[in-house]
């Protein structure tokens, strides 16, 4: 065997470097350097910034605002979760069958993922504003009265949620269909014959198997979720009131008035929580991993 040179074992470090420079640069430092700067009373109206320690986060969590966006924040993840993976999987399922016209729809379904924030905002404001398209749409039918879809708080968290799922669903079924057509058919072809019917195909076979594509899926929706931002501040910018203020919204805000540290602190325990909850879901499933 050929004995290793310097050069040939300093190679992979080489190789590294570069990547290990960048992450560096533009996520380490900025988060030691957020994290220094949350516990200051960096203000837009103070000459100067003094350490407070945990002051920022103190007042965070006996903010009433901060717990009414929580909330709704919480409400948004939940139901976007839920709602973009079973549509998503029922979606998949259907575009994995012999349909002439699969790939034209898997490249309809997922067209809306790559549009624009701005472009879907101000196309969903058109539909859903209360002489929008969808009213007019409902009146044809025969439906009386309007419905506030953006005005009315309940309705606007809904319609915030229905314009997510429009926009990703496609893209997580996509997913899903990657991991539908890697399962081996000589497993369902078995089950057939020893008499399994589609529901217990689908709990005993597709779903173990799809474990890698469920976490992808469920980890894109939870970090969507409880990250959301665009989506609600171009359709509603948090209102109607407070209604659909979530955590990510109330940070810009916060940073809009100048309280720079209490906003980064904010902005810090936000991606804590997404940390957590992704390590969380890694964890789940890596317990459940099934080898095909």
């Amino acid at each position: 065997m050929k004995k290793q040179t310097l050069l040939d074992r300093r190679y992979p470090f080489w190789l590294a470097l570069p990547a290990v420079i960048i992450f560096s640069v533009f996520f380490i430092l900025p988060i030691i350097m957020g994290t220094g700067l949350s516990m200051t009373n960096w203000d837009m109206e103070l000459d100067r910034i003094d350490f407070v320690g945990l002051r920022n986060y103190v007042n965070i969590f006996s903010d009433k605002y901060y717990w009414m966006a929580a909330k709704n924040t919480l409400i948004f993840a939940v139901s976007i979760l839920l709602l973009r993976n079973i549509l998503a999987l029922l979606l998949a399922f259907c575009l994995t069958d012999k349909l002439k016209t699969r790939n034209f729809l898997r490249t309809i379904f997922y067209i809306p993922s790559v549009l624009s924030y701005i472009v879907v905002g101000i196309l969903f404001t058109a539909i859903l504003k209360s002489d929008g398209l969808l009213n007019r749409f409902l009146s044809a039918l025969g439906f009386t009265g309007y419905i506030d879809w953006l005005g009315n708080g309940k309705m606007a968290m809904v319609s915030v949620i229905m314009l997510d799922v429009w926009m990703w669903t496609g893209f997580l079924a996509a997913i899903y269909i990657a991991g539908l057509q890697a399962i081996p058919r000589d497993y369902y072809e078995a089950a057939r014959i020893d008499g399994a019917n589609g529901v217990q195909q689908f709990f005993a076979i597709s779903l173990p198997m799809l474990g890698p594509s469920l976490q992808i899926c469920i980890t894109l929706s939870l970090v969507g979720g409880i990250g959301a931002f665009e989506q609600i501040l171009v359709l509603t910018n948090g209102g109607p009131g407070r209604a659909t203020n979530v955590i990510r919204l109330l940070v810009y805000q916060t940073f809009s008035q100048g309280m720079y540290g209490k906003a980064t602190a904010m902005e810090l325990s936000l991606a804590l929580i997404i940390f957590l909850l992704s390590a969380l879901v890694a964890r789940f499933f890596s317990t459940r991993e099934v080898e095909m």
